[in-house]
């Protein structure tokens, strides 16, 4: 799955919490442009939490929630 595949999915656990991806960016990092995931986390009746990660690193993390 490419990073551009990825915005826009989400998935929804059992006890109702969801992870949405909301963007894909390319940033610089020391000389090397590596694309960086932002996604929210949404539990119960909270806030969600928005929170960002290097595309690598997301996928070994939560890639398996997003296989089809």
């Amino acid at each position: 799955m490419t990073p551009e595949e990825l915005v826009g999915k989400q998935h929804k656990f059992d006890d109702e919490s969801v992870i949405e991806v909301i963007q894909v960016k390319q940033k610089d990092v020391d000389g090397e442009v590596v694309p960086f995931v932002t996604y929210h986390i949404h539990q119960g009746n909270n806030l969600p939490r928005k929170l960002v990660m290097p595309y690598s690193t997301f996928i070994g993390t939560f890639g398996h929630l997003f296989e089809t």
